[in-house]
């Protein structure tokens, strides 16, 4: 089992949620989740949780074991002050907050859906191309064009946005848009931020008089790249 697992039951809540309770024996109720991290520090930020009828606000730590907390040494960094919640799978060993009281625990080995787990071991641990390829034949052809055409349109809808707020700070210049663009794209999927950051600093005025000399262009580029 991976933390990624735990990561998906706990932002999507997949456990029992009525008559939840900590490790500890408290009540507890999840307002919200939070929201996840994807750098350093705590898994998940801005999480709101009810222990005791008493409502707390911070991040929440996730792991596969208690004792995972000493291995990663989260005692000896102070980003982990603010757990207010310990969201473990087995609780092995009992964790302390900085105030050296018990960190509330919420263990999920019981609290999930047997079936679940079944579920994501049979994918898990499948050598397929793609993990879930030999159950696809069994969704209907209207769910899977439905869905297709969802995410065409989530697609459409992001890029949308994305060039609105780009030609709105460029002050609805189109033509300094097209031309930012097309340095992404000359820098394909690795490079498409470097070499759009890469003309940003450079006044589009000035691009274009130097666009009559290949050295003159060359050099405000290389030069602009610190190259």
């Amino acid at each position: 089992m991976q933390e990624d697992f735990l990561h998906y039951i706990w932002q999507y809540q997949k456990l029992t949620t009525l008559g939840l309770k900590t490790v500890q024996g408290n009540d507890l109720q999840v307002i919200s989740v939070g929201e996840l991290n994807t750098n350093s520090g705590p898994d998940f930020y801005n999480s709101r949780v009810v222990i005791c009828h008493q409502e707390w606000v911070g991040t929440v730590e996730i792991h596969l074991k208690a004792s995972d907390w000493f291995v990663h040494q989260h005692q000896n960094d102070s980003a982990y002050d603010n757990v207010i919640l310990h969201v473990v799978w087995e609780n092995d060993v009992d964790i302390f907050d900085a105030n050296q009281n018990i960190l509330e625990t919420l263990e999920l080995k019981d609290v999930v859906d047997e079936k679940l787990v079944a579920s994501y071991k049979s994918l898990l641990w499948k050598k397929n191309w793609i993990n879930c390829e030999n159950k696809i034949q069994t969704i209907d052809e209207f769910t899977i064009s439905f869905w297709k055409e969802k995410l065409l349109i989530r697609r459409l809808v992001r890029k949308t946005n994305e060039l609105q707020s780009q030609l709105s700070y460029l002050k609805n210049n189109w033509e300094v848009l097209l031309f930012q663009l097309l340095a992404k794209s000359f820098g394909l999927k690795i490079n498409a931020s470097e070499f759009q950051l890469l003309v940003q600093g450079i006044s589009f005025e000035v691009f274009k008089k130097e666009m009559s000399s290949q050295i003159s262009l060359e050099a405000l580029l290389f030069g602009q790249g610190n190259l």
